[in-house]
């Protein structure tokens, strides 16, 4: 999937979009600039390249490749998913799971699953008016979610943490991150670019940052 652009002001566009699924993989994919304004390519926070509703579950997205996404990467909003093996290129924000649209009904509705081998290279901004750069994975309102192996570099002038979370959460395990060339600090937990967001809970969490890299 390629240049799936708006070409005005009008609907949101998605690269992958899906609502009330369950059990669906993607695997071995490549889903590239979408959701962007044709015009100018500047994006909006509401356009993806993989864009799971919180209606959906058991959602995997495996062995793929998504890059310059309008906004994410791949998003994962409510329920069990998995994101396995992929590399995500120059998205706003890389990988994430959870979203505020259920904020009001946590914690007897979250998001749970796998974060895995992710390789997340390069960010940007969402638009000159939507600046981002990060965070490489996020998360927030989550209880079970496992994050590891997962390789977030190159992004010199990040505005985010390459791995943050700045919403409640609980039962979250983060181990061996490594991250390289990436302009904010490895891992950050409550609301450090804004005071007021709600102080988070991060039951076990590790990271391991390292100044060199040899491949992806």
């Amino acid at each position: 999937i390629y240049d799936c652009n708006r070409t005005g002001g009008g609907p949101h566009v998605q690269g992958v979009y899906a609502e009330y699924c369950e059990n669906v993989t993607f695997d071995e994919c490549l889903v590239d600039h979408c959701g962007r304004l044709a015009a100018d390519d500047s994006g909006t926070i509401f356009n993806h390249n993989f864009y799971f509703h919180s209606s959906c579950a058991n959602m995997t997205v495996t062995n793929t490749i998504t890059a310059r996404a309008s906004a994410t990467g791949i998003q994962h909003r409510k329920n069990y998913h998995v994101s396995r093996g992929n590399v995500v290129i120059d998205c706003p924000l890389g990988i994430t799971f959870g979203h505020d649209d259920y904020a009001g009904s946590y914690p007897s509705q979250y998001v749970s699953g796998i974060c895995q081998s992710n390789s997340v290279i390069g960010a940007t901004d969402i638009s000159a008016g939507e600046p981002r750069k990060g965070p490489g994975i996020g998360f927030g309102y989550a209880n079970g979610i496992t994050m590891s192996d997962n390789i977030i570099a190159h992004c010199a002038t990040a505005g985010y943490e390459a791995i943050r979370t700045d919403r409640p959460s609980t039962n979250v395990t983060v181990t061996d991150t490594t991250v390289y060339d990436w302009g904010q600090p490895a891992y950050g937990v409550a609301g450090t670019a804004d005071p007021d967001e709600p102080t988070v809970t991060v039951e076990t969490a590790a990271t391991t940052a390292v100044s060199t890299i040899s491949d992806y």
